[in-house]
Formats: C-alpha cells, sequence, structure tokens
C-alpha cells in the first residue's frame, strides 16, 4: 500500500510539469461534432457527418447546405536564454491571436438511393505575427532571436466528394480526401 502511495505522489508531482495538447488540431469538424467534443462518426449531424462518416449522409432528405468556422485564439510566447550569462534573455509574444478555420459541406438526395455531397474543412490552423515586437527580436546579433519580423499563418483545407448508399436500415460511404 505504501508503494503505491508513493507511486501516486511521485507521479501528481510530474503531473503538474507535463503539458498536453491536442496541437492545433481540431477536436471534430463542425461545429455539431465539436459542440459534442468531436463526436460525429456514429451520429448524423447534417451535412457535417461528411466530413466524419459520410455513410452517415443518407440519412439526410433533400438538400442539406451546412458552413461555418472555428475561431482559434492561441497565445504563442517564444523565449530565448541567450549567450554570455544570460545578459541577453529575451521574450516575445506574437501579435496573431485571431484565427478562423472554416468549413463548408452540401449534401443531396438522389431518387435511387444515393447521396452525393462536397465538402470543404480545415483540419488544423494556427499563425504568429512577431512585426511588432521587441526591437532586438528583428536583430539577429549573438543571443537575439532573429524572428526578422516575420508572419505566418498556417491553414490545413481538406476537400473531400462524399458519396453514400443506403437502404433503411444500413449505408455504405466513402469520401475521398484532397489536402
Amino acid at each position: 500500500m505504501k508503494t503505491n502511495l508513493n507511486h501516486i505522489l511521485i507521479l501528481s508531482t510530474l503531473s503538474a510539469s507535463l503539458y498536453a495538447t491536442n496541437g492545433d488540431n481540431l477536436i471534430g469538424l463542425g461545429a455539431k461534432s465539436r459542440a459534442m467534443g468531436g463526436t460525429g462518426t456514429a451520429h448524423y449531424n447534417g451535412s457535417e457527418s461528411a466530413t466524419s462518416n459520410p455513410a452517415l449522409i443518407v440519412q439526410g432528405k433533400g438538400t442539406h447546405i451546412t458552413f461555418g468556422g472555428t475561431y482559434f485564439s492561441p497565445d504563442v510566447e517564444v523565449k530565448t536564454a541567450g549567450t554570455q550569462g544570460g545578459s541577453n534573455d529575451l521574450t516575445a509574444t506574437s501579435d496573431a491571436k485571431h484565427n478562423v478555420i472554416p468549413f463548408i459541406t452540401f449534401t443531396t438526395n438522389l431518387d435511387n438511393g444515393f447521396t452525393v455531397g462536397g465538402s470543404m474543412f480545415g483540419s488544423a490552423g494556427m499563425g504568429t505575427d512577431w512585426r511588432s515586437g521587441n526591437g532586438a527580436i528583428g536583430n539577429p546579433s549573438v543571443g537575439d532571436m532573429g524572428l526578422y519580423s516575420m508572419r505566418s499563418n498556417l491553414l490545413l483545407l481538406k476537400f473531400s466528394v462524399p458519396v453514400a448508399y443506403g437502404q433503411d436500415n444500413w449505408s455504405v460511404g466513402v469520401a475521398p480526401v484532397l489536402m
């Protein structure tokens, strides 16, 4: 029992210094899926299902169009210990505070049991902006970060064309993805 308690104490002290993140990948694609913590593989969410499980799009009747975006606001900071005994320590915070990752999906039922559609969705994205930072940040001298007043913006955008066929209690679908 004492050994288990020791292990728990060690793990609890280590966990305070460990960081886990999903990075810049989204948990779920589409507003409904994200609102439910990334579900959507087995739950019909309208035309949004074209991005996670194309077999579900046969459940919709008629034509569906869904569009939206995910607002992403990361806090990005860079630090350097510099050289020469720490005399050139620098910290800079990115000015890029606002990123929108878009999605739009479209599905329509055909009269023969088939459903087709199209989707464009961002699966990840983030940007940084170092243009208005500390004057030393753009100076690549010894110990400085040398960020050169750069700005970057990454958006991983995917396109798919889902096709599904289904009857009363079963369906099958495929959605080739082009990045």
